[in-house]
């Protein structure tokens, strides 16, 4: 039953969607790009560098499950 009270037809159906437009994928752009694209050979502040850097040692530090204590480096145990 649809909205209108009258039964369902594949036909109507397919015919709606033949009509319809395809719809056109959005591109999301970077409010930050907008000016300039993208150089990875571009040079960038000491406050950017530094803001970089923290975040490249924060996934390490993330990622890395071994754990140095005194020189010592010892595997985080596994459980079994």
């Amino acid at each position: 039953m649809l909205k209108n009270n009258t039964n369902f037809d594949p036909e109507i159906d397919r015919e709606n969607r033949q009509r319809s437009k395809p719809k056109k994928k959005r591109i999301k752009q970077d409010t930050n790009r907008r000016y300039q694209l993208f150089d990875a050979k571009a040079p960038i502040s000491r406050r950017q560098l530094h803001k970089r850097m923290q975040k490249i040692k924060e996934q390490r530090k993330s990622q890395s499950d071994i754990i140095a204590e005194n020189g010592i480096i010892a595997v985080a145990p596994t459980i079994n």
